[in-house]
């Protein structure tokens, strides 16, 4: 396990996290390592958004789709060490 310091200089955001836990019955660390989890999947989706829209963008030769599912198998390997990574926080 892995720790960090969290400091929220928005008083009205610590409230609110204080309190959507204590409705929940859930622990802070817990919400923020899930927030952290999923921002990482949204910068990943966004690259990958925008990867594809400049690949989409480019005129040139084909890709072969063998190469194109190695590169995915390896985002993907990628995405889960990250959600791995954001689990144990």
């Amino acid at each position: 396990m892995k720790k960090i310091t969290v400091i929220l200089e928005d008083e009205q955001l610590y409230t609110a996290l204080k309190v959507h836990a204590a409705k929940r019955n859930r622990r802070i660390k817990d919400i923020v390592a899930e927030a952290l989890g999923d921002w990482i999947q949204f910068q990943e989706d966004a690259e990958d958004a925008a990867f594809a829209k400049e690949a989409l963008a480019e005129a040139g030769e084909n890709i072969p789709w063998e190469q194109v599912k190695q590169e995915m198998r390896l985002s993907l390997k990628a995405r889960e060490f990250a959600k791995n990574v954001s689990s144990r926080v």
